[in-house]
C-alpha cells in the first residue's frame, strides 16, 4: 500500500514512516524540514501543509496519516487545524482508493490541559475528524483520531529534560511511564491496516493519565507558562500549596531524578534510530554520591520507565534497582574511572560506526562536520586477548578503551568517542544529553566517512588548520558558535 504522512522528520511520524517502510509498504512523506528517512519506497515532499497550494499532486494513496503539527508554537491553531484540514479535503478528493484516514490529536483535546492553542487545536482536530468520518462512510473509508498522552519525542524535551519536571510527571501517572514514538506506530497500523469496522472514534492511548491524574506538568517559567498541576492554575499562575494538600505522592526515592534523566537518554537512542530490539544502553554518574545509574539488561525499550533502571556502586554492586544492570556495567565503571572528566557513557551498535568497527578501522576526520564535534579521527581500539576475552571481558573492554587513549595520546574529552574492535562504539559526555549527542553524531561521521570513501578511495584527511579552526570555534577557550 501507499501510505501519506505529514510530519515525518521526527519523533510520531518517522516512527510510523519506518514501520510502514520496515513492512513492505511505500511511503510519502510531507514535512516543512528536509527527508530524515532515506530507501526504496520512501518519497519526500518538502511543503507547508497550511499552504494548499504547497501539497504535492498525490492521486494513489490508500492511507493518510495526519500527524505534523507544532505544541506552544507562535500559531498551534493553523498548524495543527487548518494545515490538517487542507490535507485532507485535498488527499481525499484526489485519491479515490482511499481506505483510511487517521489524525493524531491528543489527550489535551479530551482533558483541556496544557497551552490554550493547542488544546483547542487538538480539540478541533477530532471535531473535524468526526465531520469527515460522516462524509467517507458511504465510501468505505475508516476515519479515526488517535489521542496519545505523554509520547518521548523531541516536542516534549523541555519537560523531559527538566528532572523536577519529570519526576512530577512520574510521581502522577498511573503506569509510570510514557509511550516511545514506536508503540503509538503500534496503534498507527493497527487502526490503518487491519481495522475495517470501526470510524469516527478517538482513541485516548495515555497510560491512564486523563481520568485518574489531570495534572499537566511544565518546566517553571518556559514560554511564561507556569510549572504546576491544572487543578492549581489561576489565570497561568501557580496557586500556592498549603500545608493541609496531601495530594503529592509520597517522597521519591533519593535517585529518582538521575533515574529519569538515564531513563529517557536510553528512549532517546530508539528515537535517534541508534539502537533496535535491546541493543545498547546510556548510563550517568553522580560522583558525589559514587554511583552510576544504567540500563537494566535486556529490558525492551518500548514502555521502559524511571523504575526500571539500576543504580550501582563503583564496584558494581546495586543500590538500588530490582532488574539486573546492564552486562556492559564493568566497561562504563571503567571508562568513569579512568576518564574523571566526563558524566555519562553511551553504547550502541549504530550501523555505520559498527561496520567500521567490525573492520577494524578508525573513522578518519575527512572535513568539517567530522571536526564540529572530535578533534580528530575517531580511534579503533586493538583486539583483545584470548585471555581478555577469557577473563572479566566487560571491564577488559573498558581497559582496551582506556589504553587506546592514553597511549596514543589522545584527550578523551576532545575525541569523545571510540570504536571497540569487531564490537562498536561507545561515546560520552559531561552529562546524558551531551553523550547521546556525540553517538547521534558520530554515527552520521561514520556515514559521510564511508560515503566519502566510496566516492573516493583515495580522499586525503583534512589538514590540521581546518580541523583546529573547527573544533576550536565551537568547543575552545573563545568558542564563538551558537548563543551561550
Amino acid at each position: 500500500m501507499k501510505i501519506i504522512i505529514t510530519g515525518v522528520s521526527g519523533g510520531i511520524g518517522r516512527a510510523v514512516a519506518s514501520r510502514f517502510l520496515a513492512t513492505g509498504h511505500e511511503v510519502y512523506g510531507i514535512d516543512l524540514l528536509p527527508a530524515a528517512i532515506s530507501g526504496p519506497g520512501y518519497i519526500h515532499f518538502t511543503a507547508d501543509i497550511k499552504d494548499p497550494g504547497a501539497l504535492p499532486d498525490i492521486t494513489d494513496a490508500d492511507i493518510l496519516f495526519n500527524n505534523a503539527g507544532t505544541q506552544n508554537g507562535p500559531d498551534d491553531i493553523s498548524d495543527n487545524l487548518r494545515g490538517t484540514v487542507n490535507v485532507t479535503e485535498k488527499y481525499i478528493l484526489s485519491c479515490p482508493g482511499l481506505r483510511s484516514v487517521l489524525f493524531n490529536a491528543s489527550s489535551s483535546a479530551l482533558n483541556g490541559q496544557e497551552f490554550p492553542e493547542y488544546a483547542a487545536s487538538k480539540a478541533g482536530v477530532v471535531g473535524y475528524m468526526k465531520n469527515v468520518a460522516i462524509r467517507l462512510a458511504p465510501r468505505g473509508i475508516t476515519v479515526n483520531a488517535i489521542s496519545p498522552g505523554g509520547v518521548h519525542t523531541p516536542l516534549n524535551r523541555p519537560v523531559e529534560d527538566d528532572p523536577e519536571s519529570w519526576r512530577r510527571i512520574m510521581d502522577v501517572t498511573p503506569m509510570k511511564k510514557w509511550m516511545t514514538p514506536d508503540e503509538v506506530a503500534d496503534w498507527v497500523l493497527f487502526l490503518t491496516l487491519q481495522n475495517r469496522s470501526m470510524s469516527g472514534q478517538n482513541l485516548l492511548i495515555d497510560n491512564g493519565e486523563q481520568d485518574l491524574n489531570p495534572r499537566f506538568v511544565w518546566p517553571t517559567g518556559t514560554d511564561g507558562f507556569a510549572a504546576g498541576d491544572m487543578k492549581d492554575m489561576i489565570g497561568g499562575q501557580k496557586v500556592p500549596e498549603t500545608a493541609s494538600d496531601t495530594r503529592r505522592a509520597p517522597a521519591p526515592s533519593p535517585f529518582a531524578a538521575l533515574k529519569a534523566e538515564v531513563c529517557r537518554a536510553n528512549l532517546r537512542l530508539a528515537e535517534e534510530g541508534l539502537v533496535i530490539l535491546t541493543w545498547g544502553n546510556v548510563s550517568k554518574i553522580d560522583r558525589e554520591r559514587g554511583a552510576v545509574c544504567i540500563k537494566p539488561s535486556g529490558v525492551p525499550y518500548a514502555g521502559m520507565k524511571p523504575d526500571d533502571m539500576v543504580v550501582v556502586d563503583m564496584d558494581g554492586n546495586v543500590i538500588e534497582g530490582s532488574l539486573r544492570p546492564s552486562s556492559d556495567t564493568d566497561t562504563h565503571l571503567e571508562l568513569y574511572r579512568r576518564f574523571p572528566g566526563i558524566g555519562s557513557v553511551v553504547h550502541t551498535h549504530s550501523t555505520y560506526a559498527t561496520a567500521f568497527a567490525q573492520a577494524k578501522r578508525p573513522v578518519r576526520i575527512y572535513g568539517t562536520t567530522h571536526a564540529d564535534a572530535f578533534a580528530g579521527d575517531i580511534p579503533c581500539t586493538r583486539d583483545l586477548t584470548d585471555e581478555e576475552i577469557g577473563g572479566r571481558y566487560e571491564l577488559a573492554t573498558g581497559q582496551v578503551i582506556a589504553e587506546t587513549f592514553e597511549t596514543r595520546g589522545i584527550d578523551p574529552l576532545s575525541v569523545p568517542a571510540v570504536l571497540v574492535s569487531g564490537h562498536g562504539p561507545f561515546a560520552w559526555g559531561k552529562n546524558e544529553k551531551a553523550a547521546v549527542d556525540t553517538a547521534v553524531t558520530l554515527e552520521e561521521t561514520a556515514k559521510m566517512a564511508l560515503l566519502t570513501e566510496r566516492i573516493d578511495p583515495s580522499a586525503e584527511r583534512a589538514g590540521e588548520a581546518i580541523i583546529k579552526k573547527h573544533y576550536l570555534r565551537k568547543h575552545g577557550k573563545n568558542a564563538t558558535y551558537g548563543q551561550g
